[in-house]
């Protein structure tokens, strides 16, 4: 996915949980990356999706386990500008799903 631009960033808590979504787009696709970093490991993954504009939904592509993320060594008392521990993880995901989609 070559010169794709960031549409949207977020970050946001949930009960026990801490959210990351990004949204990327270009001419040929949109990936969506979603992590959640949860007090419960089974809980926590990190994602990069594809958008199916034939069917109109997303499709994971490309994951990373809890034991593998690197916002896992993070306290689940994240304060709101925590943001910037996703960040290695998104990287990776984006990186992952570019040798798929090129």
């Amino acid at each position: 996915m070559s010169s794709a631009a960031i549409v949207s960033k977020r970050f946001w808590f949930e009960h026990q949980s801490a959210n990351y979504e990004s949204l990327f787009r270009n001419s040929e696709a949109a990936i969506r990356i979603r992590i959640k970093y949860d007090s419960c490991p089974t809980q926590s993954y990190g994602v990069a999706e594809l958008f199916d504009r034939i069917h109109n939904e997303w499709h994971v592509v490309v994951s990373i386990p809890y034991s593998k993320l690197e916002c896992r060594a993070v306290s689940s008392y994240l304060k709101a500008n925590d943001a910037k521990y996703f960040v290695a993880d998104e990287k990776r995901l984006l990186g992952d799903i570019a040798l798929i989609v090129g």
